[in-house]
């Protein structure tokens, strides 16, 4: 068995922050767990491993917004802290919170949208009240490097949330956030249901639909195009119509991305890719490309992405979950024993014939 990750000590969840993939994600999966069960939490040496430990932007605002939600107290909660406390007093406070992602002296920061999103919702899932309407808006990074895009939100990650019963959730961009500037701001509403059902995407079943997105902001016509272009040439040959989708958001400053997505019978995938200065819109599309075809050529049903977001839904329902992966990341190994050590989830990663590795969960709650 892998070291714990947690262990409970007097009634507080104690994490090491610094095990496995020691990263981000302990600190999110953790915040989530003791926020629903109303368990005093401390996190230490956070992201020790990391060129710059400790907290960063986007961690200190999914901290703020899920205190806020929970009418929690918090100690520690500053950028490069490695430890922090957050003591949970109850469920939902309010119908509509807003935050910020910013800097330690309150500039905008280009800290991740997606990552704080992904903070509160499970959460929010299982403590708003049944049937009520809950809406979240953050500010900061939609299409920066490092994390989700907001596409990958919108098309991959909530229709897998709501495939698990969480309720009806609906996203919308009021702008767009590239690095380094930031600027973005997303609002996510949710209708909750209070429970959850398993995962199940055992297998992938066959290609329905396939999608390109290409945003543009601040940036001239032909860039579009081009994009567009090399889109329809490189995703030919799959048997159906590719679907192209042109999404130009306000921002504040020029930005690109390519986000590229598949429709299964079992579920949606997604992959992203980002524009940069002096990078042709053209190689920005073949990098999202090329990571569609190298997952496809494996027959796994999920993105290596969504296999590790996948975990903690389905640690939260009383159900078996499955689903395939090409191959199992650090990250997924790392919030699987996470669960198993906060909410006593069982869990199996066994390699098929086939190649991939099928994922079994037995949530809990």
């Amino acid at each position: 068995m892998e070291d714990k990750i947690a262990v409970k000590l007097g009634g507080t969840w104690i994490v090491d922050g610094s095990i496995g993939e020691g990263g981000g994600q302990i600190v999110r999966t953790a915040l989530s767990i003791v926020a629903i069960n109303g368990v005093k939490l401390e996190i230490r040496n956070i992201r020790a491993g990391r060129p710059k430990p400790g907290l960063k932007p986007q961690h200190v605002a999914a901290i703020r917004l899920m205190a806020a939600m929970s009418n929690a107290a918090v100690d520690g909660n500053v950028s490069g802290s490695d430890c922090v406390r957050f003591r949970p007093y109850k469920g939902l406070v309010d119908q509509a919170y807003s935050e910020s992602i910013e800097t330690e002296d309150h500039r905008a920061s280009a800290g991740a949208v997606s990552l704080v999103l992904q903070t509160v919702m499970p959460a929010l899932a299982r403590i708003a009240p049944l049937l009520s309407k809950v809406t979240v808006r953050v500010d900061g990074g939609t299409h920066v490097a490092m994390a989700p895009t907001v596409d990958y939100l919108e098309e991959i990650y909530w229709p897998a949330l709501r495939a698990c019963g969480v309720g009806l959730i609906s996203q919308h961009v009021h702008k767009a956030g590239y690095m380094p500037a930031g600027g973005g701001s997303v609002d996510v509403s949710m209708n909750a249901t209070g429970k959850l059902t398993a995962v199940c995407r055992p297998e992938r079943g066959r290609l329905a639909a396939l999608h390109c997105r290409i945003t543009c902001s601040n940036l001239p016509d032909h860039v579009v195009e081009r994009g567009k272009a090399a889109a329809l040439a490189e995703l030919a040959g799959y048997g159906i119509p590719v679907g192209i989708e042109i999404s130009q958001p306000p921002a504040d400053t020029p930005g690109a991305a390519c986000f590229v997505y598949a429709e299964f019978a079992s579920g949606t995938v997604g992959w992203s890719s980002l524009g940069a200065r002096g990078v042709p819109m053209e190689r920005v599309v073949r990098e999202a490309v090329r990571a569609f075809k190298k997952w496809f050529a494996t027959g796994a049903s999920v993105d290596n992405y969504l296999a590790d977001q996948l975990v903690l839904p389905a640690a939260l329902c009383r159900e078996r979950s499955e689903w395939t992966v090409a191959e199992p990341s650090l990250h997924l190994k790392t919030v699987l024993n996470l669960v198993r050590d906060m909410l006593g989830a069982e869990y199996s990663i066994e390699q098929q014939s086939d190649g991939n590795w099928r994922v079994q969960v037995q949530g809990t709650q």
